[in-house]
């Protein structure tokens, strides 16, 4: 859990500084969909699967924001 909080730490800067460089955008939805992926596991494992589900679906919407701030860096 410390972990995951310190990297959404980190993710938020990134994300605003996103508005000026894009691959800080990019480099934050990374950190996010890092942090989603072991939340992820931890609802499987811990909580109902309906937990999981939830966190997979912003998992992979961080995952696709990464993918997308990452090809229009590269413009």
């Amino acid at each position: 859990m410390r972990v995951a909080d310190t990297l959404k730490l980190i993710a938020t800067p990134l994300l605003l500084a996103g508005f000026w460089q894009l691959i800080f955008a990019a480099l934050g939805a990374s950190l996010l969909t890092a942090a989603m992926i072991g939340t992820c596991q931890t609802n499987f494992t811990q909580r109902q699967a309906a937990y999981g589900w939830g966190t997979m679906v912003l998992a992979l919407l961080y995952a696709g924001l990464a993918v997308h701030f990452a090809m229009l860096a590269e413009v």
